[in-house]
């Protein structure tokens, strides 16, 4: 173990002598005493404020036999060949270093230039009449050798440390015969850890998010380093990019025993999945200040959006569903599917509570009814939320919503009902179900967060703190695992590269979508603009609570006169893309009522949808601009 001790002291004016000694039953480390002492002025004309200027010497000693001042040959080649380096600090001037071999007995005087000797260890010099700083550099294991000075002179071990820790040593001191500067660094980085380590002693129930924002967070998601890097044979120079595992299968050791955190199957556990799931746990717990969080256990990853929406439905297959009345199309297609393996749904306006509750007490109700033929205790009811809703934007307040279910729950223990909340169009920089209460938040991941238009991956996060989202983890990981629906490696590490930028990307999406917002708004030819951030949206004042940092989503809709406007709009944008999805790096115009499945057309049909890219705004008005004026003359 390498131990470096300091003392600040005056400046002597002409020489000191330095020795340690080992006190107690062990010869190995104890107690230590500096002991310094200081002759007459030598230097004339040296000044008193000098004399007085505080210094600071670095010691520390390796094992010595009690009583005498010679240092263990044996012990020295031991420290050399585990620490690499072993060093001696000596004054200017001094011939010899007194070295005890324990195989001969004799203790002989070796010159520091014998070259023999210095393969073993290293002097730094002290020169007593300049009594400059010395810095012993990182690695080494340093002894001192001198004299025996009066007793008087004596400072002890304890006022030493004090004294260190009231001059605030934590600084760049000067380096004395030692040329190679980036010690400094590793000296400094060791410090750095303590002083980590100190903190996170000191805040045990704090996560990392009361010392980082979510934005460096993200800025750092999947970077590698020691703790998370993963296969790699030199965890202590990882690569910041993380690797792309691609391996289906895994060696099995030759006792049969695969080791304890070791792989199988791909199937079953991917390192890029993996750490791919705990980015995104910890993104969505981001201000939950609990410690014992398990992020490797709470976050699952599947092969899509709707992937990720059926393991929620999976879960619990005697459940009825409460949709909202404006949703993504796919979420009523795929119960529709359901519906002929037990799982029932119907739809209410989420933004008015006292609907939710009438649909809940009802659903209740027909429970009663079904008592003698149906078993209340796995009755199970999922209040799905989507904010902001697809298209038409609507804002649920999600924390009102979970703490009105939680009352149901208290009052009727025979019955269980989860909120699940696709916050796809809003990212945890945004808004944060799980601390609003919510059991469950998924996210299409192909959208915001791959950032690119090059991923298809889905993702959903039990809440830690709920009692059913705790139960929830486990069922998704069973299924995630069994049913095989689970994400590419490749898809995987192209959505953690897409994490580490999405907090610019939202902030500039945002911007630009307030701006096209009022642009839009203010347009003769448009009738209707749907977007969070505008004051006269329905729900702007529970979107300005519930959507964080200013930010009201990079998603908005307009209307125009007819379907046959709206169609002539889309048809005559030529910066703007026409395509589906949403997220991504360009500005995408859907025409929604055409894409939506015959009879069951939710959107208004004049209705067309942006997702808002990185493009310069000033370009994107220009292209709307003269899009709804080409549009208006063909459709007179």
């Amino acid at each position: 173990m390498i131990r470096l001790f300091a003392a600040t002291h005056r400046k002597p004016s002409a020489s000191t002598v330095i020795r340690n000694v080992a006190i107690g039953k062990s010869p190995c480390w104890t107690q230590l005493r500096l002991i310094l002492t200081a002759e007459k002025a030598e230097e004339e004309g040296e000044e008193e404020t000098e004399r007085k200027k505080p210094r600071t010497i670095y010691v520390a000693a390796t094992r010595q036999h009690v009583g005498k001042t010679t240092v263990s040959l044996a012990l020295v080649s031991g420290l050399q060949k585990r620490y690499g380096k072993v060093g001696f600090i000596k004054p200017v001037g001094q011939q010899h270093v007194p070295v005890h071999s324990e195989s001969t007995g004799d203790t002989v005087g070796v010159d520091k230039d014998v070259v023999h000797m210095r393969e073993h260890f290293d002097f730094f010099h002290i020169d007593y009449k300049d009594m400059s700083p010395v810095i012993i550099p990182q690695g080494y294991t340093v002894g001192l050798v001198g004299g025996v000075l009066p007793k008087d002179s004596t400072i002890l071990f304890s006022d030493m440390i004090h004294r260190c820790k009231e001059a605030n040593l934590v600084k760049r001191k000067y380096l004395r015969n030692f040329s190679n500067f980036s010690d400094f660094g590793r000296r400094a980085n060791d410090v750095r850890q303590k002083f980590n380590a100190r903190e996170k002693e000191r805040n045990s129930c704090l996560t990392s998010s009361d010392h980082t924002s979510i934005d460096t967070i993200l800025a750092h998601c999947g970077l590698a380093n020691s703790e998370t890097f993963i296969n790699t044979g030199c965890a202590s120079n990882a690569p910041l990019t993380p690797p792309l595992e691609m391996s289906t299968t895994y060696e099995r050791p030759a006792d049969g025993i695969y080791p304890p955190q070791g792989h199988i199957y791909s199937r079953t556990c991917n390192p890029t999945r993996k750490l791919l799931e705990r980015e995104v746990a910890s993104l969505e717990t981001y201000g939950i200040k609990d410690a014992s969080i398990h992020h490797d256990k709470i976050c699952t990853a599947y092969a899509s959006g709707m992937a990720a929406v059926s393991a929620l439905f999976l879960a619990y297959p005697s459940a009825h569903v409460l949709l909202p009345d404006d949703c993504y199309h796919g979420t009523p297609t795929l119960l529709m599917v359901l519906n002929q393996h037990g799982i029932s749904h119907s739809a209410v306006d989420m933004t008015r509570l006292d609907e939710l509750i009438s649909a809940v007490e009802a659903w209740k109700g027909t429970l009663i009814e079904k008592s003698k033929v149906s078993d209340k205790n796995e009755a199970t009811l999922i209040v799905w939320l989507e904010t902001p809703s697809n298209p038409l934007t609507k804002v649920t307040d999600i924390q009102a919503i979970c703490k009105a279910i939680k009352e149901f729950n208290w009052q009727d223990t025979d019955t269980r009902i989860l909120t699940f909340v696709d916050s796809t169009w809003a990212p945890p920089k945004i808004t944060q179900p799980l601390l609003l209460g919510a059991d469950a938040v998924l996210h299409s991941a192909t959208k915001y967060f791959g950032g690119h238009s090059d991923v298809t991956l889905g993702l959903v996060t039990a809440s830690p703190i709920s009692s059913l989202g705790q139960e929830l983890a486990s069922k998704l990981a069973r299924i995630q695992t069994v049913m095989g629906g689970i994400a590419s490696p490749m898809d995987c590490w192209l959505c953690l590269r897409g994490l580490r930028t999405m907090s610019v990307r939202l902030e500039r999406q945002c911007q630009s979508a307030m701006d096209l917002s009022n642009f839009l708004q203010n347009h003769p030819l448009v009738q209707k603009t749907y977007y969070p951030g505008l004051d006269t949206h329905p729900q702007h004042i529970i979107a300005a609570k519930q959507m964080r940092n200013g930010l009201f989503g990079g998603m908005l809709s307009f209307e125009v006169a007819d379907e046959g406007m709206a169609m002539a709009v889309a048809g005559a944008v030529s910066l703007i893309k026409r395509a589906t999805s949403l997220g991504g790096t360009e500005t995408l115009i859907e025409h929604r009522a055409s894409i939506e499945p015959v009879g069951r057309v939710t959107s208004p049909r004049a209705l067309l949808r942006l997702s808002v890219g990185l493009e310069n705004v000033n370009d994107l008005k220009k292209d709307l601009g003269v899009a709804l004026e080409i549009a208006n003359e063909v459709v007179r």
